[in-house]
């Protein structure tokens, strides 16, 4: 049984892939980004210009708030 994985493919057409949301942004921190997923969560928002994580919300609702504000197109994959 293959399990659906989640992706982001950017406005360049780079694509980051991960098991799940949670994943996903953890591959993006470091470098140039904040070292928490939190932290990251504040910053790609900013960028988005959509409101702040909240404590109930889950990472996986977070990255469909990005992609129904146009930020970046997320979406699970088979």
């Amino acid at each position: 049984m293959v399990e659906s994985m989640s992706m982001i493919e950017w406005h360049d057409g780079d694509k980051t892939i991960g098991v799940d949301a949670t994943d996903v942004l953890q591959q993006l921190l470091g470098g140039w980004n904040p070292p928490t997923v939190n932290e990251l969560k504040v910053v790609l928002a900013r960028r988005g210009r959509v409101a702040p994580p909240n404590n109930i919300e889950t990472d996986e609702q977070f990255m469909q708030r990005l992609h129904a504000c146009g930020m970046l197109a997320y979406r699970k994959i088979d």
